[in-house]
């Protein structure tokens, strides 16, 4: 049975019977618990004294490590889309380059939620129960 060759510990490269495979997204995911679990504790009491909403600030944090995922030095999502591509002509850089219209985005999206907290919570407040 030729079940493929491992060329990272996050992507099997298949064998031409075998189908794709990635586990990527388990890291990734264990990656931003990781990140969310050593610094919520200290980041989310500074921010419920400045005022700021508890709700808006997770959000922010988490579009926030999402956005450091993007970006080099680690650039872990860009080393996935790399890892999933066949093509030896697209390179690291210019995988890199496409992205940053999107981490500027990220950006802008991160700002506009600390200026404008309602934003992150509209629609949650509308499932609250009045009374």
């Amino acid at each position: 049975m030729n079940t493929g060759r491992y060329c990272s510990s996050a992507f099997v490269m298949p064998a031409p019977e075998t189908p794709i495979t990635s586990n990527t997204g388990g890291s990734q995911q264990q990656l931003d618990a990781m990140i969310a679990d050593s610094t919520v504790p200290i980041f989310a009491p500074i921010a419920v004294a400045m005022g700021i909403d508890p709700l808006a600030f997770a959000i922010i944090g988490i579009v926030a490590i999402e956005t450091g995922l993007l970006t080099p030095p680690f650039g872990l999502l860009v080393f996935t889309v790399k890892a999933a591509i066949q093509d030896p002509a697209i390179g690291v850089g210019k995988i890199f380059a496409g992205a940053m219209p999107y981490w500027a985005l990220l950006l802008a999206v991160i700002a506009c939620l600390w200026y404008f907290p309602a934003i992150a919570t509209y629609l949650p407040g509308l499932l609250k129960v009045k009374t």
